[in-house]
């Protein structure tokens, strides 16, 4: 799309289109059968619901949704798609997305020229997530299964709930690296954060946002684990945290405890999480365990 239409597009959406601004929880319609889906959240509901071959295009986590490999990969760099060419050569019917996860004037982009978009909230709370399942499963005209996802959702989460405190209960830290990332330690109001709350675990760190700790700071909270993603941990060779000031001398390190969570399980809430923080307790429980 040429600069000068894009621009034009963009100056017309701010000011007459409805679709930048809808009500994130107002009963949505039927999508069509080209949908595209930006957030694993959203695509995570839409394939366990067994509506995948609406789909045209996923942006986000993909590998552990069974069925998506049958839909495209939007690539790109960072957490946003930012280039309405992209997707809008799947031919989208329509087009949902989680809140920040396109930017502006893609969204602008797309409002223009009619585009039907159905934003989401970000942050989803566990006692969000049933609401949502129920309000893609009538727009799907999924709806019986949708009880039934709810359902499993529920009993999922009570049985999580259910688990008895741990004594003692075990810290950990997850760091941020692998992949040129720089080595940042997730802090006190992040996804780590509240996926180790609802294992029983404790997260040592307690700054806030994501920080390259200091080698005294990090002998200071002694983490029992550290939890990295799967590129940080590059298979028979040290994990790439291994030489950050004061790691070694941590009981974590000293006992080898760098163990792999999902990224999925960490880009907010949604359908998977009690099963990853059923993962995240088990190796709570079971430090040396290896996978």
């Amino acid at each position: 799309m040429r600069p000068v239409l894009l621009s034009f597009l963009m100056c017309l959406a701010t000011i007459s289109s409805p679709g930048l601004a809808n009500d994130p929880m107002k009963e949505m319609e039927d999508p069509g059968e080209r949908l595209i889906l930006v957030g694993t959240q959203l695509a995570e509901i839409v394939f366990a619901l067994g509506a995948g071959e609406r789909v045209a295009a996923t942006h986000g986590y993909r590998d552990h949704i069974p069925g998506i490999d049958q839909t495209e990969a939007i690539r790109g760099f960072g957490p946003a798609v930012r280039s309405a060419e992209t997707l809008l050569a799947f031919r989208p019917s329509a087009v949902w997305y989680m809140d920040s996860r396109i930017d502006e004037p893609t969204l602008a982009a797309l409002a223009a020229i009619g585009t039907p978009l159905t934003r989401f909230p970000n942050a989803w709370t566990i006692e969000d997530i049933p609401a949502h399942i129920e309000r893609i499963a009538s727009a799907l005209d999924r709806k019986a299964a949708g009880k039934a996802l709810v359902a499993d959702f529920l009993d999922q989460t009570a049985a999580l709930a259910a688990l008895p405190a741990l004594d003692p209960q075990p810290s950990a830290i997850f760091i941020l690296a692998g992949g040129n990332r720089p080595m940042l330690t997730a802090g006190r109001d992040s996804d780590f954060q509240r996926l180790m709350d609802l294992a029983g675990g404790r997260n040592a760190s307690s700054h806030r946002g994501f920080q390259l700790l200091s080698a005294e700071e990090m002998m200071r909270i002694a983490p029992d684990i550290i939890f990295l993603l799967d590129e940080a941990l590059p298979p028979g060779q040290p994990p790439v945290v291994a030489e950050l000031p004061g790691l070694r001398f941590t009981p974590a390190a000293r006992q080898g405890r760098y163990r792999e969570i999902k990224g999925y399980c960490l880009s907010d809430f949604g359908i998977n999480t009690p099963r990853c923080a059923r993962r995240l307790r088990e190796t709570l429980e079971h430090p040396d365990k290896h996978p």
